[in-house]
């Protein structure tokens, strides 16, 4: 049969009485190391002062130290600001692409014409791309340029499929390319 009896025990009847005293010998430890500094330093800056020579050693090896801390830190920026170029660079295209994309898709509504030209031509500096993505600001921007360029611009209706009119009426006579696709494709039905 086990014995699952526990007694309590007493740490403190273990403890040292040198441990005690060591807590108090540790900060004695340190404001002694704190005067030997400062006691230190006192010496070097009164020889410094005295001996023009040895400032000048002082001085030089100070500097020394300065440029190699500053190419260390330097170093250790040089990839943080890469990423930081590579960052923007990366935005900046996927901000040109959101805009192109939302001038293509509003530019259908108004009947744009050619999108490459309107892009170069509109007024950019409202057009906002969000954090999300979204886009503002093309509306007003493709008015302006309606306003100004109109030959930009032609019928506002939407393109169908090949070979559908609006109007429902079927066509004459066939054009060029899709008399080669209905060539291309003999089992389809040809309109009337």
């Amino acid at each position: 049969m086990e014995n699952n009896h526990k007694i309590p025990l007493n740490l403190q009847f273990f403890a040292d009485a040198a441990d005690a005293a060591d807590t108090g010998a540790d900060t004695a430890d340190t404001e002694t190391q704190s005067t030997e500094q400062d006691t230190a330093t006192a010496d070097l800056n009164r020889m410094l002062a005295t001996n023009a020579a040895l400032q000048a050693q002082f001085d030089k090896k100070i500097e020394k130290a300065l440029k190699t801390a500053k190419s260390k830190w330097d170093k250790d920026q040089a990839p943080n600001a890469e990423a930081a170029q590579k960052l923007e660079t990366f935005m900046a295209t996927m901000n040109a692409r959101a805009i192109a994309a939302e001038v293509k898709s509003t530019g259908a509504d108004y009947g744009l014409v050619n999108v490459d030209a309107a892009l170069k031509l509109m007024d950019n500096s409202k057009i906002k791309v969000a954090d999300d993505g979204t886009v503002t600001g093309v509306k007003e921007a493709l008015d302006a340029l309606k306003t100004t360029m109109p030959f930009l611009f032609g019928a506002t209706q939407k393109p169908g499929a090949m070979a559908q009119r609006v109007s429902g009426a079927a066509p004459s006579t066939l054009t060029g390319v899709e008399a080669s696709f209905y060539a291309k494709n003999p089992g389809l039905k040809k309109p009337e």
